[in-house]
């Protein structure tokens, strides 16, 4: 009895060691060339920032490709768009006057138009992202879930993050997707 007391007792305490290995889900970190964007993500995730002011996570083997890419069972993205890093035609997106309804823009010219099927999302929700405030919403097509959250930096700037996971996966990555976009520091270039 003594015995099996003892096992319990040292599984018990073992039990929150295993738990703080994982609490670390971010061990990664991206620097770009220019130092203006840095983010943490996880090991063995692909990177994609060829094209200016947007930024790809992705736990695929290879980038994420949104609008003609799908994410397969057990696989998840983000992505980030700078309002004023991208380039002509990701800007198009931040085209209206308040967050509300650069939203709605978004919500047209991005997944309505790239995806072509009748979506319904959810109603814009207002929210704290990391520092900055913020509208979120989201919607589910073809077995994946999409997650849009318009972050407003202050002066003009916005940044747009994009989470997208299959049904099946977003319990499981829905945080860590979360994290990583909240991980996000940028830093515009000074002019």
């Amino acid at each position: 009895m003594r015995i099996r007391i003892g096992w319990i007792l040292l599984l018990l305490l073992a039990v929150p060691l295993i738990a703080r290995a994982d609490s670390k889900p971010l061990p990664e970190t991206y620097v770009s060339d220019d130092g203006v964007t840095t983010f943490q993500y996880p090991t063995g995730w692909t990177i994609d920032v060829q094209h200016p002011g947007l930024v790809t996570v992705s736990s695929k083997d290879h980038p994420f490709l949104f609008g003609s890419d799908f994410m397969s069972q057990g696989e998840a993205a983000v992505m980030v768009i700078f309002s004023d890093a991208a380039d002509a035609y990701f800007r198009e997106y931040f085209e209206a006057d308040n967050p509300a309804a650069m939203m709605n823009h978004i919500i047209q010219k991005v997944f309505a138009a790239n995806l072509r099927g009748d979506l319904k999302f959810t109603a814009l929700e207002t929210i704290q992202f990391g520092d900055f405030p913020a509208v979120h919403t989201s919607t589910t097509f073809r077995d994946n879930n999409f997650s849009a959250i318009l972050a407003d930096r202050g002066n003009g700037l916005y940044t747009l993050a994009i989470g997208i996971t299959t049904i099946s996966a977003s319990e499981k990555y829905a945080p860590k997707l979360l994290a990583i976009a909240e991980s996000v520091t940028y830093q515009p270039p000074s002019s």
